[in-house]
């Protein structure tokens, strides 16, 4: 038995359940399921940047995004105007981002940590970090300013940064390949595996599903306990 997870996010439409009638006060109404776009793995190179925002908002509106780079924070906004957008970067392009509502600028360096600038309140704030140079230099940053679920999209020549040089930052590798030689990669979960044990119930005696499936289990990390009911 292999064991594998598909995420799907679902979003209520506002519609009414004809033209004629007005919309019913009900606490679900039309549902359209979006996947998650965290899972759109491997050679994604038809997409554009903004493209993956795109979906990323499909999973997560008030997505939080972060950037140093104040030309890529004029595409996105170009895009998508009403993005919750922080831009690393000093005073001198205030002006350029003041016509945007939900934009912020932070002075803040992503090759030096949070602590030493007296920025631990970003610390795991943001849904996704958008770096479009020098990713090698910032991982450590990019880490620190991630949420648990986000994940970041950088840019650099993947022959030099290599799969087990993002791992040994502790991030997930290259989860997918973005166009102009971007890539995604997320912060690996931490293995907390040492709570309570996986609960297996059977009659008279285990059957061969249940010894598999603890097998895939133990395998995995995690504890099992039997229970004859």
């Amino acid at each position: 038995m292999e064991i594998k997870s598909i995420q799907c996010t679902s979003y209520e439409a506002d519609i009414p359940q004809s033209l004629q009638e007005p919309v019913q006060v009900e606490p679900y109404g039309h549902i359209v399921s979006k996947p998650c776009c965290w899972l759109h793995r491997g050679d994604r190179s038809h997409l554009s940047l903004a493209d993956f925002v795109e979906l990323a908002l499909f999973k997560k509106s008030a997505l939080k995004v972060l950037t140093p780079d104040h030309a890529t924070a004029a595409i996105l906004l170009t895009r998508f105007p009403e993005l919750f957008l922080t831009v690393a970067t000093d005073d001198s392009h205030t002006a350029e981002l003041s016509g945007f509502m939900n934009v912020s600028m932070e002075p803040l360096v992503l090759t030096s940590d949070l602590i030493s600038q007296s920025q631990e309140t970003l610390k795991h704030t943001f849904d996704l970090v958008v770096a479009p140079s020098n990713p090698s230099e910032i991982l450590r940053g990019t880490l620190e300013l991630l949420s648990e679920d986000g994940c970041a999209v950088l840019k650099g020549d993947v022959s030099v940064l290599t799969e087990q040089s993002l791992k040994s930052a502790r991030f997930s590798g290259f989860d997918s390949i973005l166009g102009d030689s971007m890539f995604v990669t997320s912060p690996t979960k931490s293995n907390n595996r040492t709570g309570v044990p996986v609960q297996l119930l059977y009659h008279n005696s285990p059957s061969s599903c249940i010894l598999e499936l603890e097998t895939q289990l133990v395998e995995s990390g995690l504890k099992t306990e039997q229970i004859n009911l």
